[in-house]
């Protein structure tokens, strides 16, 4: 339950916690901060830690009874991050999170009857996709535009796809 970096150039490895019950990791985009999740016995938080500090304690930015987060994702600006949030035995929703103030600010998609996971960002950071299992049927993929609220399911996507990330020109 750790996290490491590997250098891509040397393949040295790095260990950057120690047991920490780390998983998820994901890089600010000025390469300063991890945010991950935690596993706790009755929950999955999120955290963050400084990507270049050695055996570095995570530190909680949001941490709640019965609650997991999954797949925390920077935004392109650095200063939101997105993720999965379950309640356990309730609804599965994909929300933004303001690690400067702790809290949920915007709860982008939510269902009593799919599961929504696995959220990126846009490179505009105007968008976040993400994919949604129906109650008896597979993953489709979906956009959910941030200024209008607005989500709707992206075409040929294929059924059960899942992890979508949009390229960094756009397209």
């Amino acid at each position: 339950g750790d996290l490491y970096s590997v250098a891509r150039d040397s393949g040295n490895v790095r260990r950057l916690t120690r047991e920490a019950r780390a998983a998820d990791p994901d890089v600010s985009p000025d390469g300063s901060t991890i945010v991950c999740t935690i596993q706790e016995a009755d929950r999955r938080s999120l955290a963050t830690l400084p990507f270049r500090t050695a055996g570095a304690t995570p530190a909680v930015v949001i941490s709640e009874p019965g609650t997991h987060f999954a797949s925390p994702r920077w935004s392109p600006d650095g200063r939101l991050i997105a993720a999965e949030r379950r309640d356990t035995g309730e609804r599965t929703t994909i929300v933004i999170v303001d690690p400067s103030t702790r809290g949920v600010v915007q709860t982008i998609a939510a269902s009593d009857s799919i599961r929504n996971v696995t959220p990126s960002w846009t490179p505009d950071g105007k968008c976040i996709l993400f994919a949604a299992e129906g109650v008896d049927g597979p993953f489709h993929l979906y956009r959910a535009d941030l200024g209008s609220a607005r989500v709707r399911r992206l075409a040929n996507g294929g059924a059960g796809a899942q992890f979508p990330v949009l390229s960094p020109d756009g397209r």
